[in-house]
């Protein structure tokens, strides 16, 4: 694992909470970029369970938002696996 995954939920928290300046902007399309190629991943691999069967993204962000501010100091990989595995 590398990248986004591995910056805790606090940090997705503040991303998707930042001011909607250029760089937030940014910062915040490359978490949700991370989180959507992870979803599709395990999607593809798993392919008998893909967990963005008739899911809107709006409905995947807001499942992580939910984890994170739950679990502050998990990385956000684990917020993805906990939606995989709930989907």
């Amino acid at each position: 694992m590398m990248g986004q995954g591995l910056q805790s939920c606090a940090t997705w928290t503040q991303k998707r909470n930042a001011a909607m300046t250029e760089a937030g902007k940014m910062e915040r399309a490359g978490a949700e970029a991370w989180v959507a190629g992870f979803l599709s991943a395990a999607g593809w691999y798993a392919q008998a369970k893909n967990p963005l069967l008739n899911v809107q993204m709006v409905e995947v962000l807001d499942s992580i938002d939910k984890y994170c501010i739950a679990h502050p100091d998990d990385p956000m990989v684990r917020a993805a696996v906990a939606f995989v595995a709930n989907h």
